[in-house]
């Protein structure tokens, strides 16, 4: 009876420090993610901000050209990369050709990420006056 009792109050306490650990690691990992939104946020305002600059030194069309021209080049740098090292990971490994487009792949993600922040680049370079 004792050791029984022994036994289930040791339970009780690892299931009580299992939950809490539970708590703390899903506390940790949405104050991650938050953080991880507030800097991506932070880029985003820093790009429409430099891109307003430019806009009102050169104008709305010049600025977001410019804009979507630097994105681009960082957009392909990361694809060659990919590409690179994609290849050294899958040799051997039978592949489709490309034949079905994975719409959650990094690619993808970072392709409507640039398109997306052209997109608001151009749409605030549209609130100032053309000189």
């Amino acid at each position: 009876m004792l050791r029984w009792l022994i036994s289930t109050i040791g339970l009780s306490a690892l299931k009580g420090e299992l939950a809490a650990i539970g708590r703390r690691l899903a506390r940790r990992a949405a104050l991650y993610a938050l953080a991880g939104l507030l800097c991506l946020a932070a880029l985003a305002f820093l790009l429409a901000a430099l891109t307003a600059w430019i806009a009102t030194t050169l104008g709305a069309i010049v600025a977001c050209c410019i804009m979507a021209g630097v994105l681009l080049l960082v957009g392909v740098i990361i694809f060659v990369v990919l590409a690179v090292t994609r290849r050294r990971h899958d040799a051997g490994r039978p592949s489709l050709g490309g034949a079905i487009p994975n719409l959650g792949s990094p690619e993808m993600m970072t392709a409507a990420s640039i398109a997306l922040i052209a997109l608001t680049g151009y749409l605030l370079g549209r609130q100032f006056p053309h000189r």
